[in-house]
C-alpha cells in the first residue's frame, strides 16, 4: 500500500451558502467513495484490511463525514464489512464467495440481457458495435508482460456495458455493476496466468453478433459462457500455492490471532 496518496480536491476559502455546500460535500462524499472503491477493487487495500477513519482522513486530505458516508455505500455492495462496534474492514476474500459471485452473475445477466433485447433498437446494435470495435484495437497486454492494461480494462466494461444497457430493469444493473466490482476485485488480486486474448476476443465477437442478429438464445449462452470460462481461470488461481495465500491469508492471520 502506498505511504501517501494524492488528497482528495476541495476548495478552499469562505463557507458557501447552504445549499452550495451541500452540493459541495456531496460531490467530495462521492469522490471519496470512487476513490475507497478503486483502492479495494484494484486490490491496494488488501483483504481484511482495517479502515481506520484517522488513517483514512489523512490517507485521502478530508473528514470524517464523506468517509462516513462512502464506508456505508461500500459496506451495502459487501466490498466492505462492519464489525460490530469496531468499525469497519475490507472484504475478505474466498473461493467459495467468487463461485457464488460468478454463478449469480450468470443468472443475473442473462436476466437483464432477455430484457435488452425487448427494449434495444438501431442505436443500441450501433452502440454494441463500436464498443465491440474499440476492444479489439486494445491490447489486452504489454508485449512480454502479464498484467492486464487499464485501457483494456475500460474498454471491456464499456462492451458489457453497452450489450445490457438498453435494459429497463434498474435495480437488477445496479446489482450486476456491484458483481461486476466483486469479479474484477479477484481478478486484480489473483492474477491468474496470462488469458488468451484471441480466445477472450472470440466470446466478446460472439455476443456481438448474437446482438446483431436478434438471436437471444445466442446472446445468452454467450454471455454465461465467457462469464465462466474468464471466472473459472481466477478460481483456478485461487487454488494454486501462491496467489490463494495471497488473497486468504489476511483473514486466516486474523483468525489465528483469535484463537
Amino acid at each position: 500500500m502506498p505511504d501517501t496518496v494524492k488528497p482528495i480536491d476541495s476548495t478552499p476559502g469562505s463557507s458557501p451558502p447552504r445549499a452550495a455546500r451541500s452540493a459541495t460535500e456531496e460531490t467530495l462524499s462521492a469522490r471519496v467513495y470512487e476513490r475507497l472503491r478503486d483502492e479495494i477493487i484494484s486490490g491496494a487495500l488488501a483483504p481484511g484490511h482495517r479502515l481506520t477513519l484517522g488513517v483514512l482522513k489523512d490517507r485521502y486530505g478530508v473528514g470524517v463525514t464523506p468517509l462516513r458516508e462512502a464506508m456505508l455505500r461500500l459496506s451495502a455492495s459487501r466490498l466492505i464489512v462492519g464489525e460490530d462496534r469496531r468499525g469497519f474492514r475490507v472484504a475478505p476474500a474466498t473461493r467459495e464467495h467468487l463461485a457464488d459471485v460468478l454463478q449469480t452473475r450468470q443468472l443475473v445477466e442473462a436476466l437483464v440481457l432477455r430484457s435488452a433485447f425487448e427494449a434495444g433498437s438501431l442505436e443500441w446494435e450501433a452502440h454494441v458495435l463500436a464498443a465491440f470495435h474499440r476492444l479489439k484495437g486494445t491490447a489486452m497486454y504489454e508485449p512480454g508482460a502479464s498484467v492486464i492494461r487499464e485501457e483494456w480494462e475500460l474498454a471491456h466494461r464499456d462492451f458489457h456495458h453497452a450489450v445490457l444497457s438498453p435494459s429497463p430493469l434498474q435495480i437488477l444493473l445496479e446489482f450486476q455493476a456491484v458483481l461486476w466490482d466483486h469479479a474484477a476485485r479477484y481478478r486484480n488480486l489473483v492474477r491468474p496466468a496470462r488469458l488468451d486474448a484471441e480466445v477472450l476476443l472470440h466470446e466478446h465477437e460472439e455476443l456481438m453478433e448474437a446482438v446483431l442478429t436478434k438471436d437471444v438464445e445466442m446472446a445468452c449462452m454467450a454471455l454465461r459462457r465467457h462469464i465462466r470460462n474468464a471466472g473459472n481461470a481466477v478460481l483456478a488461481g485461487m487454488a494454486a500455492p501462491d496467489p490463494g495465500s495471497r488473497v486468504e491469508s489476511t483473514t486466516r492471520r486474523r483468525d489465528e490471532r483469535k484463537r
